[in-house]
């Protein structure tokens, strides 16, 4: 669940925490509502690591094999990749033609081994 952040710019009182109902209500010396802000935590250093062709290729054929998912990459005529790409970018590469109830399981099994969440694109955790 993402969290908001509702600031004060005169006073300073802060709420971090799940999206209120409406407004927060800063009592100032002039009383004001106070709009929301989504948080969002930034990617894991695992996520962000840039890894190479070959290691990307093995780091594939171990996610697909721990998420049941069959491995399409292009062993027998060439990578569609030549140069190196991030975890997260591979992870949805994968993930991408997954459909259905298998989705929904590679969907955990994703948050579980990297706190992400593959449809909102977002950590989790």
């Amino acid at each position: 669940m993402p969290n908001y952040k509702y600031q004060c710019t005169e006073c300073f009182k802060t709420y971090i925490g799940p999206q209120l109902s409406g407004t927060m209500t800063c009592n100032c010396n002039k009383p004001k509502q106070i709009t929301g802000v989504r948080l969002q935590t930034p990617l894991s250093d695992e996520l962000t690591e840039v890894v190479d062709v070959t290691a990307s290729a093995k780091l594939r054929a171990n996610l697909c094999h721990r998420w049941n998912i069959v491995n399409k990459s292009h062993a027998k005529h060439g990578s569609n990749f030549s140069g190196n790409q991030r975890v997260v970018d591979l992870i949805h590469d994968i993930v991408a033609p997954v459909l259905g109830q298998l989705r929904t399981s590679v969907r955990q099994m994703v948050i579980v081994d990297f706190s992400y969440d593959i449809d909102t694109c977002e950590m989790v955790g």
